[in-house]
């Protein structure tokens, strides 16, 4: 189960009764719902979402949005073979050619912090349906 932390995130949904699909709009004020885990691990792994418990009951985030607990050797001492490996541990995979500082800056989760933009648009679901 996520829930929206940045952005806004639209899904299909089928209605149960009608059998009609159609598309749901889900923000950051919008109740914690599931999809697929890949599809839940993507989103976290983007930083759009975070992992909920079930009950929501203000337990801390799990999974892939929590940050890489402190290191005992230096993320810069590490070889690259390394740090892919410590990419894969939080579901991350580096592009061939990567440098170790961008493996660095990707494990490190340097996302922007609360009420910095990352430059995507925002928008209101309701202003696209005239």
């Amino acid at each position: 189960m996520i829930q929206i932390i940045r952005g806004v995130y639209g899904h299909y949904v089928t209605d149960k009764k009608s059998g009609k699909i159609f598309v749901v709009a889900r923000d950051k004020n919008s109740d914690p719902f599931e999809l697929t885990p890949e599809q839940e691990a993507r989103l976290v792994s983007q930083g759009v979402a975070r992992y909920v418990d079930d009950a929501e009951a203000g337990a801390a985030p799990i999974g892939f949005d929590e940050q890489p607990p402190e290191e005992e050797e230096p993320m810069e001492e590490l070889s690259a073979k390394e740090l892919r490996e410590r990419g894969k541990e939080y579901g991350l995979s580096f592009k061939v050619g990567m440098t170790k500082a961008e493996m660095i800056e990707a494990l490190r989760g340097e996302w922007p912090q609360e009420g910095e933009t990352d430059g995507a648009p925002t928008f209101d679901a309701a202003e696209a349906v005239q």
